[in-house]
């Protein structure tokens, strides 16, 4: 009897093992705005969430911004024709080259762009972090940015910089989430630099993909506008996901703890 309880027992926490493994396969959010401000200068304010790690890489969760962003998420007009904001991200994305958890995604949620094909905004990672009065891919400085013009256009670019020109397809009006992921997981630094993909909540499917030809650094994260570009944002994050060999290394200890030998 006491056998068959203890059996019983032990598969109910299996299952709950398993369980717990599936959850910790689930990506983790290592950085997110939900610019929920009250108006203020985005300049110098912190983002909600910010990992630890990327804070101990040399990251910082304060923003380095222009006077075009705000924190609630309104886009106005600057005194500058181009302007970005940006959050360092250290080396953390660069110390995960080569590894399984180098897989990184970048999300912004936006309104209308308003304006022509010459107002846009656009996101991405960077290579340094560039003064908040310049556009990061135009300066060559982009790794993987994407651009939603006033024209309803978009456009990607693989870099770095504004190198590696895509020309997207048109979007629809109304709110959409952009996407930039960053796969370094199967980088080794001689015939394999990672690749970066892109896509539009409002249009299925990839809308393209690049793979680099060299080494590329990763050193923030972005936004930047240009020509008095008029929009909301309403929430940007990076998240990363796990290194698959380390959730099953939890997986099996967790296991082999409750079936090690009974006394």
């Amino acid at each position: 009897m006491t056998i068959q309880i203890r059996t019983k027992i032990e598969l109910a926490l299996s299952a709950a093992a398993l369980l717990t493994l599936g959850s910790a396969t689930a990506s983790t959010v290592i950085v997110e705005e939900t610019f929920g401000g009250a108006g203020g200068a985005l300049d110098s304010s912190t983002a909600e969430t910010f990992d630890a790690g990327v804070g101990a890489a040399g990251g910082s969760s304060a923003w380095v911004s222009s006077d075009t962003f705000f924190d609630d998420g309104s886009v106005v007009v600057g005194t500058s024709a181009i302007s970005s904001a940006y959050l360092n991200l250290g080396s953390y994305i660069n110390d995960t080259k080569g590894s399984a958890n180098g897989v990184f995604i970048l999300t912004m949620t936006i309104g209308d762009v308003t304006g022509s094909g010459n107002t846009w905004l656009s996101m991405g990672f960077s290579a340094l972090n560039e003064p908040s009065t310049t556009s990061h891919f135009l300066n060559q400085q982009g790794t993987g940015s994407i651009i939603l013009r006033g024209s309803g256009e978009l456009d990607m670019w693989g870099g770095p910089g504004g190198s590696v020109a895509i020309d997207g397809p048109d979007g629809n009006a109304g709110d959409r989430t952009l996407t930039v992921t960053v796969d370094l997981s199967d980088y080794n630094g001689v015939d394999n630099f990672g690749s970066v993909t892109w896509t539009d909540s409002q249009i299925a499917g990839v809308l393209a993909s690049h793979d680099y030809a060299s080494d590329v650094d990763f050193s923030s994260i972005y936004i930047s506008e240009a020509n008095g570009t008029l929009s909301t944002l309403s929430g940007l994050s990076l998240t990363q996901v796990p290194e698959p060999s380390s959730v099953a290394l939890l997986g099996l200890g967790s296991l082999s703890m409750m079936f090690r030998r009974r006394k």
